[in-house]
């Protein structure tokens, strides 16, 4: 039964990416966009980001790492600003809460009530964007 109802939600994805487009940001406008996330957010959650770092990865959006250190893959500058502005405080919030748990959901859900229909979107565009590559030219 697990293994069907994951099936069935990739398959519901892998249909879903289909109807979805990118948008087009230069390197400054995405760098521009995050960083300005980056000092909302941690007003908002009361958290501090050390250094933003932006670099490809295999299978993340972002991470943040214990020293405070927030990396975005630049693939995300390809997504729509508030699938962007979900990553950011996604990763933040990891600030707050290490694991996704209770506590980090009911976080999340203060600001972005509708995070599992974003997290499915998200699941959707890396069809499209997960094997592109880097910032536009």
């Amino acid at each position: 039964k697990w293994v069907e109802k994951k099936l069935k939600f990739i398959n519901e994805c892998l249909e879903d990416s289909k109807n979805k487009t990118l948008v087009t940001r230069s390197k400054a406008e995405f760098k521009n966009l995050v960083e300005n996330l980056v000092e909302k957010y941690s007003q908002e959650l009361n958290v501090k980001v050390n250094r933003i770092f932006f670099r490809k990865m295999k299978t993340k959006w972002a991470s943040i790492s214990p020293s405070k250190n927030l990396t975005v893959n630049p693939i995300v500058s390809r997504l729509p600003e508030s699938l962007i502005n979900y990553i950011i405080y996604h990763e933040l919030t990891h600030l707050i809460e290490k694991s996704h748990n209770s506590h980090f959901w009911q976080t999340i859900s203060k600001s972005f009530p509708n995070y599992n229909s974003l997290e499915k979107e998200l699941f959707s565009y890396w069809f499209i964007v997960g094997k592109r590559g880097s910032f536009p030219k």
